[in-house]
């Protein structure tokens, strides 16, 4: 489905029919599109959207964050999957606390269940980093 560029968040850059790369979701998700474009909560900030489509309407539970915000979930995400796991992480300017010993392991072995669906996501997510990194000093 094409992202909607009739609502308050506005589309500049958008992955539309994004159902069929929605991991464990696939093809069987509400999240329709993702979008980097103007937010809804201030025009003059750039922000990354999931459009999210419920009952034929696009749902308020669409999520908009601002890009600091990705980068640093994408952050905690990764050192919370090492740090359950028992791996130290690399030290950030984020800090993440474990907040319920009992359930550590429970975020390692999601990581290992659904392996064959992340592992491709990183890999693709590290080739554009390095990419970006290289190419970043042109920007």
């Amino acid at each position: 489905m094409a992202t909607p560029i009739h609502l308050a968040h506005r589309p500049i850059m958008s992955v539309d029919d994004y159902a069929p790369h929605d991991g464990i979701y696939k093809n069987r998700t509400d999240a329709e599109s993702l979008s980097v474009g103007n937010a809804q909560y201030d025009g003059g900030e750039i922000a990354a959207k999931v459009f999210r489509r419920v009952n034929g309407r696009w749902s308020r539970q669409s999520e908009e964050l601002p890009l600091h915000r990705v980068f640093d979930l994408g952050t905690v995400v990764l050192k919370s999957i090492l740090q359950s796991a028992g791996v130290p992480a690399p030290s950030t300017a984020l800090d993440v606390t474990l907040r319920a010993p009992a359930r550590r392991a429970e975020i390692r072995d999601y990581y290992v269940k659904n392996r064959a669906e992340l592992q491709p996501k990183l890999r693709e997510l590290k080739c554009v980093l390095d990419y970006f990194m290289n190419e970043e000093p042109k920007l």
